[in-house]
Parts: C-alpha cells; structure tokens; sequence
C-alpha cells in the first residue's frame, strides 16, 4: 500500500485480535523448478527464514484441517526467541462462533531452518 502510495486511503487496520488473516496472507513467494540448482541458488540469498518457517507452519495447520482455498481458515504464527506461536480460525456455518485453535511450539525452531 505505501509502495503503492495509496497508504492516504486506509480508513482502518486490523489487530489480530479482531481478524486472524488468511494461511500465508502477506507473504510474497517465489518458485521455481526442484532441479534448477542455480535458481535454488538466486532464492536462497534473498530467502527470509522466519517467513519461510512461518508459511509452513501455517500451512501445516491447513494441512491438519483438511482445508484449501475455500476453506474459511485463518492462522497466524508469531516467532518469539525459540517459540512459535500458532493462533488459528477454523469458521464453519453463518451465525456460529468460529473454533479458536493457539498451538505453542518449542521445537523444531531454528533460525537456520533449511534453506527454500
């Protein structure tokens, strides 16, 4: 939005205790093929491994939930020391509270996880 210069028209932003976004909402992705050793290489220098644990995290909770992309799911990982905390929104029919899942994970975290 600020690189967009559009940042003038935002009339509210969300805390996460009002919206959970979608799995991965925000994250900018890049692949390529699994045999392109010098791509790879390219992606694993401008790889951001906290987001990449925190994509993955989150799409393991999607995973758990045999949910996909019309699925009403949201989660969010935050990255604390060596903590990760998972808060996800399961929704299911109108007019019903959604189910609240918050996981704490003290392993596997490392900042080095393995490159993309």
């Amino acid at each position: 939005i600020k690189s967009l210069k559009k940042d003038s028209e935002v009339t509210q932003i969300f805390s996460i205790d009002e919206i959970i976004p979608s799995v991965g909402q925000g994250i900018i992705a890049l692949q390529c093929r699994q045999n392109d050793k010098e791509i790879i290489s390219l992606l694993n220098k401008i790889n951001h491994n906290d987001t990449y644990l925190q994509a993955h995290s989150e799409r393991n909770i999607l995973k758990i939930l045999e949910g996909d992309c019309e699925t009403a799911i949201g989660a969010y990982s935050l990255i604390e020391g060596e903590r990760i905390t998972i808060e996800a929104e399961l929704f299911s029919f109108p007019h019903q509270s959604p189910y609240l899942l918050v996981t704490y994970l003290e392993q596997p975290y490392s900042p080095n996880y393995p490159q993309a």
